[in-house]
């Protein structure tokens, strides 16, 4: 989300912010440059991927999983990289891939014939 999030409860009755699956965590990324206006707000399975939100808020009433708001964290996730083939592995592969439509082709031809 870019722009501005505004969330504002009253302090006799927050507005509470859940995800709407049971046992299931929504995420809300509010992009670099958004603008925030939060106060008065009970987070409950809802979390911040993008900035933190509401760092220097309380969590008003929400039972909480509320990563990246009320300056709750986000844990980084470390890059695993994906295996890959080397040159003369794709090279060959391309070739089998090629032999294989090549056959196939020709069993067509002969069924069709």
């Amino acid at each position: 989300m870019g722009g501005a999030l505004t969330i504002l409860g009253a302090s006799t009755l927050g507005i509470q912010f859940k995800s709407a699956t049971l046992g299931q965590a929504a995420n809300l990324n509010l992009l670099p440059g958004g603008t925030q206006n939060i106060d008065f707000v009970g987070v409950s399975s809802v979390h911040a991927t993008g900035q933190p939100l509401a760092p220097t808020k309380t969590n008003f009433g929400g039972s909480g999983d509320a990563l990246g708001w009320f300056g709750a964290v986000v844990a980084a996730v470390a890059a695993i990289p994906a295996p890959m083939l080397s040159m003369l592995g794709m090279l060959l592969l391309c070739a089998v891939l090629i032999a294989a439509f090549a056959r196939h082709l020709r069993r067509v031809r002969s069924l069709t014939h």
